[in-house]
């Protein structure tokens, strides 16, 4: 038995040495420097929208992706971890005029790049429905067995009258 005794030494201090972080070290990864890719796929720049718009963006990453910001005149309003990367925009909670959307794509290493585009609003305003008033509920005079009534119509405004 004395010839094991060197092995087993020899076998407990491997596992010490290797154990305690001594062994070979993996080579230290690159930094990642590289920003992500990104561009505004939807709406195309300097277009007219209304009501709701689906904003698109594509990014591409070296590593990966981690997310897309999606902002409307700088104020922060969704962000998407999956691609395809969109926002649903409700412009009816904008004013009639130009906006600037813009799409911040981030890595795991927080790099991060922008992409930016303006579009105009432009919902329609509906004329309010017109009002009906009635001046007088009798009749009289050679009429007065055909009472007067009238009618509107929202769309055409105008109006009958029977006699």
């Amino acid at each position: 038995m004395p010839a094991l005794r060197p092995k087993v030494i020899l076998a407990i201090v491997f596992l010490c040495f290797f154990s305690l972080g001594m062994g070979p070290k993996p080579k230290p990864q690159p930094a990642d420097t590289t920003p992500p890719q990104v561009s505004i796929t939807a709406p195309a720049n300097n277009s007219t929208v209304s009501g709701s718009v689906n904003i698109q963006a594509t990014a591409t990453d070296n590593v990966g992706v981690a997310k897309v910001e999606f902002y409307v005149d700088n104020s922060l309003k969704s962000t998407d971890t999956t691609s395809p990367y969109a926002y649903s925009w409700d412009t009816t909670t904008a004013t009639n005029a130009s906006h600037a959307l813009k799409a911040i794509a981030y890595d795991a290493k927080n790099n991060s790049k922008q992409a930016q585009i303006n579009v105009t609003v432009n919902n329609a305003v509906l004329p309010a429905d017109p009002e009906l008033a009635i001046s007088s509920t009798s009749a009289s005079g050679s009429n007065a067995s055909h009472p007067a009534s009238a009618t509107a119509d929202k769309n055409t405004s105008t109006y009958w009258q029977g006699n």
